[in-house]
């Protein structure tokens, strides 16, 4: 299945145009990615700017629940750049944020990293990534997570 045109280009989707419906069509044949694929046991890292309202609620609550499909990287130093970008801040206002959550194997859809690893980068561009897609995902060493996950304040560091 993983090597399928239908799953590699909603894969290439993900990584080129962050397509929430290619997310979604990934996690709804999560149970045809082997778990291999699934499975990482250290902290993945996400930064964002967020506003007021994200803000309020994460001191309101104690935590904030993601409602769509996210990358995650397993490289702190890539998240932190990710979200000090002029390009990104630039369409991002707010306050910038750095998350360090560890998940379960039930929670992560696909380890990118570790699928483009696994397979030759020339039999991966035939199915159809891009080779863009393919090395972005290499340098930022992605991970998507399924949605509805939550984020406790004390997994937020303040950049």
């Amino acid at each position: 299945f993983i090597k399928t045109p239908a799953f590699v280009k909603n894969l290439d989707t993900w990584l080129f145009k962050n397509d929430k419906r290619a997310a979604t069509y990934l996690d709804l044949h999560r149970q045809h990615i082997p778990l291999h694929f699934r499975k990482y046991d250290k902290p993945l890292y996400r930064g964002m700017a967020v506003d007021k309202k994200f803000l309020e609620e994460l001191k309101k609550k104690g935590f904030v629940k993601f409602e769509t499909q996210s990358s995650w990287s397993k490289d702190e130093n890539m998240a932190k750049k990710f979200v000090n970008d002029p390009k990104y801040r630039l369409g991002h206002g707010g306050t910038r944020i750095l998350i360090k959550r560890q998940f379960k194997s039930a929670e992560l859809i696909l380890d990118i990293e570790a699928f483009c690893q696994l397979f030759d980068k020339k039999e991966l561009m035939e199915a159809g990534l891009d080779e863009l897609s393919y090395d972005s995902a290499m340098k930022e060493r992605e991970v998507l997570v399924e949605r509805k996950i939550e984020v406790k304040s004390e997994s937020v560091i303040f950049l």
